[in-house]
């Protein structure tokens, strides 16, 4: 399933996968994992398809976009009590290989129409390799200004005017920044700026 219960069509051809985790810290520093895991999917699809390399930016907070469209999101979950070692985390990753859905949110697109045929097998390796070594930078929490930093360096609209959808309201203006534990900071055109925790993210239509 996708974000809030959405439902997701898992279409064979396709990298359907989940990580299970178990971390040593509190639940609240584990939502970082959010973007070790976006940056792994990323240097994983670089890495099999370098062509696409220059075309791969990520989406707050959970996507992977390939020259504007998307090709991979992720789902965290966890169960348990709160404290760390006393919860268990699952991160779900679905990416387009062969197929993306007709009707989406977004514009979406998959590896194969992007011309870049890969094996799932492959893929899953290089994508769980890649997010075992940017967990060691993430050190439980302790090193998520780090990736934080990487993350920024490859993100998508930054700077740029956003409508960010929330469960109840639609709030408009400039993506500024991540806050130091990766909530986007967004900038009303009253000067006035919101944290926000979770939403959609959605871009001017040119």
């Amino acid at each position: 399933r996708g974000r809030r219960g959405r439902l997701w069509v898992s279409e064979r051809g396709n990298l359907y996968s989940t990580l299970l985790l178990f971390p040593r810290c509190e639940l609240d520093l584990a939502g970082g994992l959010t973007f070790v895991a976006g940056l792994a999917v990323l240097r994983a699809v670089a890495e099999l398809a370098p062509d696409l390399a220059g075309k791969l930016r990520l989406k707050w907070p959970n996507d992977l976009l390939v020259s504007g469209k998307k090709i991979a999101g992720l789902l965290l979950e966890s169960a348990g009590r709160r404290e760390a070692g006393h919860y268990a985390l699952v991160i779900g990753c679905g990416i387009n290989c062969g197929h993306h859905p007709g009707e989406a949110m977004y514009p979406v697109t998959d590896l194969e129409t992007e011309g870049a045929s890969i094996s799932l097998d492959h893929l899953f390796e290089a994508y769980a390799h890649h997010f075992d070594d940017l967990r060691r930078i993430w050190q439980e929490g302790a090193g998520f200004s780090k990736i934080r930093e990487l993350w920024l360096q490859k993100c998508v609209g930054i700077g740029s005017p956003i409508t960010v959808r929330l469960q109840d309201q639609e709030l408009t203006g400039v993506f500024k920044d991540l806050d130091s534990s990766g909530q986007l900071i967004l900038e009303a055109p009253s000067g006035v700026t919101t944290v926000v925790t979770a939403g959609d993210v959605f871009f001017p239509q040119p």
